[in-house]
């Protein structure tokens, strides 16, 4: 019945709602004066490349964080593709605004470790027999 209706796709993979936080300059500065920072400041410093970008556009495609990922600490050539690290002038710290990485991606890793993981108790067994059940492995 509810395919009938449209709703298949429940719940929507994109929001219909997006919640934006909208601060006043003073309470911004409050902010950057306590060492943090708000989605607000990092859109209006964001890099030259993305200043196409809607508020909302731009949260739906990219996140900023402190600290810069794994994913792309490991991948230094992203750097101003996928990523930029933009300095505010009142906070001390630099702010990485990073594209968002895909659930399909995290898949795939998490796919090649366990791929990666099976192969090394293969190996680790006797005559590449693997016990039966998951506490037999481990």
């Amino acid at each position: 019945m509810w395919r009938t209706y449209g709703y298949q796709t429940y719940p929507a993979s994109i929001a219909a709602v997006n919640l934006v936080k909208v601060m006043l300059e003073g309470a911004s500065n409050k902010l950057l004066d306590k060492d943090n920072c708000c989605d607000i400041v990092v859109y209006f410093n964001r890099p030259i490349v993305l200043s196409t970008l809607k508020f909302t556009e731009m949260f739906n495609l990219y996140s900023w964080s402190y600290k810069l990922l794994k994913h792309f600490k490991n991948n230094l050539q992203l750097r101003n593709s996928e990523y930029w690290e933009i300095q505010i002038q009142k906070l001390p710290r630099k702010i990485f605004v990073m594209k968002k990485v895909s659930q399909v991606l995290l898949l795939q890793k998490a796919w090649y470790v366990v791929h990666i993981f099976g192969r090394d108790l293969v190996s680790a067994t006797n005559n590449g027999v693997l016990p039966n059940s998951f506490m037999g492995r481990c």
